[in-house]
C-alpha cells in the first residue's frame, strides 16, 4: 500500500520547513510536526528522516540568518551589522532547537514510511 511516492532529499526537507513556518505559532509541535512530515516523504527509513528532518529544521534559521546581516547593513550600516550578528547568534540556538526537534520528527516519519512500505 502506497499512500505518497518517495520524493527526492531537498524537496521533502522545504516541505517540511514549510510546514514549521505554518505551525510556528505552537513551539512544539511545528518542528516536530514538520520534520515527521519530511521524513515520511523522503521515505529512507530512521537515518534518511533523520537527515532530512535536520535539513528542515535549520533550513529556515541559515535563511533568515541572512536576511538579518544584509538587511542590518543596508539599514543601519556598522551597526546594522553588529545587530544583524546578534540575530543571527539567537537564530543559531533557534535552529538548533528546530533542529533537534525536527531531527526527531525525521526520524519517527522515516520508521512510520518504513513500516507502510514493508506492509
Amino acid at each position: 500500500m502506497v499512500i505518497v511516492e518517495k520524493m527526492e532529499f531537498w524537496p521533502s526537507a522545504l516541505i517540511g520547513f514549510v510546514v514549521m513556518l505554518i505551525l510556528s505559532v505552537l513551539p512544539f509541535p511545528g518542528p516536530l510536526v514538520g520534520g515527521f512530515i519530511s521524513g515520511f516523504l523522503f521515505k529512507e527509513g530512521i537515518v534518511g528522516g533523520v537527515k532530512v528532518g535536520l535539513a528542515a529544521g535549520i533550513f529556515g534559521a541559515l535563511v533568515i540568518s541572512a536576511l538579518f546581516i544584509i538587511f542590518g547593513i543596508a539599514f543601519l550600516g556598522v551597526l546594522g551589522l553588529f545587530v544583524g550578528l546578534v540575530g543571527t547568534i539567537a537564530l543559531v540556538v533557534l535552529a538548533l532547537y528546530n533542529g533537534i526537534f525536527a531531527l526527531i520528527g525525521g526520524a519517527i516519519g522515516g520508521l512510520v514510511a518504513e513500516k507502510f512500505s514493508s506492509a
